[in-house]
């Protein structure tokens, strides 16, 4: 297919919305590809869990011609897509490598050798269950399924490439008459195919994956700065900081592998042409963007990545114990030998003293792994009590969590993943943000904050007595009461130090698991008595009302607990009404009537 028969002019070259749509079109195409491919040679595609590189889909399309199968006009207008939308990206740069052109000539040349092949039937088309599976998550689980007759690209592009290559609309699978689905739909493959040699896609990925990470690393550097002056809490900056290790962590199509070479080649200052489209990219990206400050958290990562690299060389054949919880996956490793000897200089690295804070980090947690027993960490205790019979135990320390499968690594030396890299980042970042703003969570100030509050939650904790009701219904309750207790007391007893046990983040994530598990005991209290939220609301209201002919009483324990409702996260607005509805949920949930009747509420 000729690219300049394409219209690459009837469009405004916003690369955002271009690079989804070419995604989308070829991951359409490539799905259906993938399915001719285990109808073709099922023995040799059953040993593959995806396409490696352009030369492999080429062999497959060469083998489609041979068997003479007929291609659905969808897919043909997949592959229009694709082709036009990766040329407008291309002609965005024009001192593009011509590496770069590799993988649109390999379309074309699959757009050749599958277009005699197109069927003539209107009828037949591929219907692409993989990407209608990917958009039910999104949709509204309520909202009623109905059949959108508006005409649409059949892989869900905002415009279809048949209306401007010349080719026939495709029909739409639900306009199709009641016919089974086709044979090659399935076997369904992957949701997004990540090619070896697709380096446009990779470079571009690459880019909006820093733009992405500089934004959110400026909010939290503002947040720990924010925390540490006491504007907001600590709990609710180290959760905001495990989310984002975690957001990254699920990132399904992350470039992981081009993303290594190219923080190496930030790290030397290189000025190839890939590296300057990246820099380009930025900008096309992300106008808010500085390109320079954005490419200089590459060489951040490279730093961190190399100073973690050095440490795993020097614990040399050190061998962790399966750890009693359920770590996240490790990632895709930084592939470059930290020296790395193709390159004529010794790379780049931080000064000593930061780099042995990032030893000194790792350490920790490498002495806090169960080598003696079960609870080398004294908050395993609180975190087995949330134990989930289907998922495990969830440890509470995002940094930890990912640390320990640095060490649970079966090669040596160890490498570090680009998830430990990330998240090194930011356990720095915590660090330095918190300790220079004032000083109030630097050293053991926020070790000594964390101490203060299991000591006040093991307090409420001793105050809590059971009567006769609850042990014999909810026996469990007062176990996790004593538990809880227990736990507490051996995390008041621990004395180990550093870097790590005095983190800001540490110290956050320790305070979110004491009152996380004293609520879940707190929950499971007034389920079983429902009443207790509805006397809080109606006390409240009643109060708030002043009615004189009441003379309702000043209640210090309910006075003390009607002051949550002022907190900002109930928008400072004490409720006036509504409390019988808290109750009769509060009895629904409780299971202790099935009829419960309430003239108003």
């Amino acid at each position: 297919m000729d690219s300049s028969a394409m219209d690459l002019d009837h469009y405004p070259p916003d690369l955002r919305q271009l690079r989804d749509s070419y995604k989308a079109a070829t991951n359409c195409f490539l799905r259906w590809l993938w399915c001719q491919y285990h109808i073709i040679v099922p023995d040799e595609a059953s040993n593959a869990s995806t396409f490696k590189n352009t030369a492999q889909m080429v062999w497959v399309a060469r083998k489609v011609e041979e068997a003479r199968t007929d291609v659905p006009k969808s897919i043909i207008s997949s592959l229009d897509d694709a082709i036009r939308d990766r040329t407008m990206v291309f002609q965005m740069y024009d001192d593009a490598e011509a590496g770069h052109k590799h993988i649109i000539r390999t379309l074309q040349d699959i757009h050749r050798i599958l277009k005699p092949l197109e069927s003539q039937s209107a009828d037949v088309v591929f219907v692409d269950y993989a990407a209608d599976a990917q958009q039910a998550l999104w949709n509204n689980a309520f909202q009623a399924l109905h059949v959108d007759d508006t005409p649409e690209s059949s892989h869900g592009s905002p415009r279809s490439g048949s209306e401007n290559s010349g080719t026939g609309h495709a029909s739409s699978p639900a306009s199709a008459p009641t016919q089974p689905a086709q044979p090659q739909a399935q076997p369904i493959g992957p949701i997004e195919f990540d090619l070896e040699d697709d380096e446009m896609t990779h470079m571009i990925d690459s880019a909006w994956f820093l733009i992405e990470m500089n934004k959110m690393r400026a909010q939290l550097e503002q947040i720990w700065a924010e925390a540490a002056r006491g504007d907001v809490p600590i709990v609710f900056a180290a959760w905001l900081t495990s989310l984002a290790v975690y957001d990254m962590s699920d990132r399904d199509h992350m470039p992981q592998d081009y993303l290594n070479k190219f923080c190496l080649m930030q790290a030397y200052n290189c000025r190839c042409n890939s590296c300057q489209m990246v820099r380009s990219s930025v900008r096309k990206l992300d106008d808010e963007q500085d390109p320079d400050e954005c490419l200089q958290s590459a060489v951040r990562l490279f730093k961190t990545a190399k100073a973690i690299g050095e440490y795993g060389q020097g614990i040399g054949e050190f061998r962790a114990p399966q750890i009693d919880g359920q770590p996240c996956g490790s990632g895709e490793m930084f592939t470059y030998d930290i020296t790395n000897r193709n390159m004529g200089s010794e790379p780049p690295s931080f000064p000593d003293s930061y780099r042995n804070r990032i030893h000194e980090a790792l350490e920790s947690v490498r002495v806090s792994l169960p080598l003696r027993g079960r609870y080398a960490r004294a908050i395993a205790r609180a975190e087995r009590l949330r134990l989930d019979r289907y998922r495990g135990i969830k440890i509470c320390e995002a940094f930890f969590d990912v640390a320990q499968r640095f060490f649970l690594q079966e090669n040596s030396p160890r490498k570090p993943s680009i998830f430990l890299v990330t998240t090194m980042d930011l356990f720095m970042l915590a660090a330095d943000a918190a300790s220079t703003h004032g000083g109030r969570l630097s050293g053991t100030q926020c070790r000594v904050a964390t101490l203060e509050l299991a000591l006040q939650v093991r307090d409420c904790l001793a105050q809590f007595k059971p009567d006769t009701d609850l042990l014999e219904h909810h026996p469990h309750v007062a176990d996790q009461v004593r538990d809880l207790s227990t736990a507490i007391h051996y995390y008041i007893m621990e004395t180990k130090s550093g870097l790590y046990y005095e983190s800001p983040w540490t110290m956050g994530c320790h305070m979110l698991e004491f009152l996380t598990t004293a609520n879940n005991i707190g929950l499971r209290v007034c389920k079983r008595y429902a009443v207790f939220q509805s006397i809080l609301h109606l006390y409240n209201a009643m109060r708030r009302l002043n009615i004189k002919e009441l003379s309702i009483p000043k209640n210090y324990e309910l006075e003390k607990l009607c002051q949550m409702f002022v907190w900002p996260v109930f928008k400072g607005n004490m409720p006036m009404s509504g409390f019988l509805s808290v109750f009769l949920l509060a009895l629904y949930q409780s299971g202790t009537a099935d009829n419960v009747k309430i003239p108003f509420s």
